[in-house]
């Protein structure tokens, strides 16, 4: 996968989906009468072994998402979380590496079918913002965008997705989210 530069909207965007995730699930789950089930914010501490074990869990889903989407995903990563480039001996510079648990993935996502207006285009990107104990204690955090969907679609979709990503919770997600999206935005129109 291409691994990017991100500006500094990082902390901004996770305490934002954090907000809406929270809003969504204790107004539609807990108290609302609504379906969600699971709070990822009241999730159990994670142990050393459960991070270890998200780690690889995570790992294994970059190189999925990166050998299914080889064109539509990157991983967006802060310059403040990754290592400073070096120069072998040879005097080839080294591409910098994440050390974080927590990764900004930016993936294209393809409607089955083209958008209907009022959307004007059909460049749908899905950003997931992984977690420590993602995916065993944890559901990433989501934004979909398409710059030329009403706000209110949008909403609806993004609320949609903070459902199916806590009904994954333990697994896993970001491809299964992929082909429910692709499916899904055209028949929310």
């Amino acid at each position: 996968p291409v691994v990017t530069s991100a500006e500094d909207d990082e902390v901004g965007l996770r305490i934002l989906l954090s907000l809406l995730e929270k809003d969504e699930l204790i107004t539609k789950g807990e108290g609302g009468g609504g379906d969600a089930k699971i709070l990822t914010r009241n999730a159990p501490k994670a142990n050393a072994a459960d991070l270890e074990y998200a780690s690889t869990e995570r790992h294994h889903e970059i190189q999925a998402l990166a050998a299914i989407f080889p064109n539509e995903f990157e991983i967006i990563t802060p310059i403040s979380k990754k290592q400073q480039n070096g120069s072998t001996a040879s005097g080839v510079e080294e591409k910098s590496i994440d050390i974080s648990p927590e990764q900004r993935y930016k993936l294209k996502v393809a409607p089955i079918t083209p958008l209907q207006p009022p959307a004007q285009s059909n460049a749908c990107v899905l950003y997931a913002f992984t977690r420590s104990a993602y995916p065993i204690l944890a559901s990433p955090l989501l934004l979909f965008t398409n710059n030329t969907l009403p706000p209110s679609l949008l909403r609806r979709i993004n609320v949609a997705l903070i459902h199916k990503a806590n009904e994954g919770l333990g697994e896993p997600i970001i491809f299964e989210l992929m082909e429910y999206l692709a499916e899904y935005v055209p028949k929310m129109q």
